[in-house]
């Protein structure tokens, strides 16, 4: 299994820089490590309580995904749209992408499949002259999600989930431990 350094690297060998900047065009991140420079108007009560003591209109450090707890994220580097340009602080804000499954480690098909797939619907396409809609990369993508779905899932069975879930129980045998 990849570091989460090691995926960021190769996001960056592989799919480049934002072209005005330095930064990273994909990366990985955790989603509770986020944080954004957001206006707005703000209400302040007594901690514990419902008193109010202020509202007030100004810039404060919040969450970027509070809606997205302990995951690993993929994210992309975009300019904010003129419209959220007085909301944010910035021209450029990392958004979120993908959100992987609680516990889920990212892996390398997996983010690379994600990113192809994101570059396809904005015509970024690997097959010159041919669409995502095209019967060969159709074809391609099928076999990279079996690839994925082997490497996330393969060791995975309906009763190793009835186990998982709680919902199948273990009957403990003496076959193989009995002595003659």
């Amino acid at each position: 299994m990849e570091s989460i350094f090691i995926l960021n690297k190769r996001l960056e060998d592989r799919f480049g820089r934002f072209h005005t900047t330095i930064s990273p065009l994909w990366r990985l991140s955790w989603s509770n490590t986020q944080y954004e420079k957001r206006h707005g108007t703000y209400r302040d009560f007594v901690p514990g309580t419902n008193i109010l003591l202020r509202e007030v209109s100004e810039v404060r450090e919040v969450k970027k995904y509070p809606y997205i707890e302990n995951r690993w994220i993929l994210e992309r580097l975009v300019e904010v749209p003129e419209i959220n340009q007085n909301e944010l602080t910035t021209r450029l804000s990392y958004e979120c992408i993908w959100a992987f499954k609680l516990a889920q480690h990212p892996t390398w098909n997996a983010i690379e499949f994600l990113v192809d797939v994101c570059s396809d619907g904005m015509h970024e396409h690997k097959v010159p002259n041919k669409g995502p809609n095209h019967e060969e990369a159709i074809e391609e993508r099928k076999k990279r999600i079996q690839l994925i779905q082997e490497e996330l899932f393969g060791d995975e069975s309906e009763i190793a989930d009835a186990l998982h879930y709680g919902q199948g129980i273990i009957v403990p045998s003496k076959f193989g431990n009995e002595t003659n």
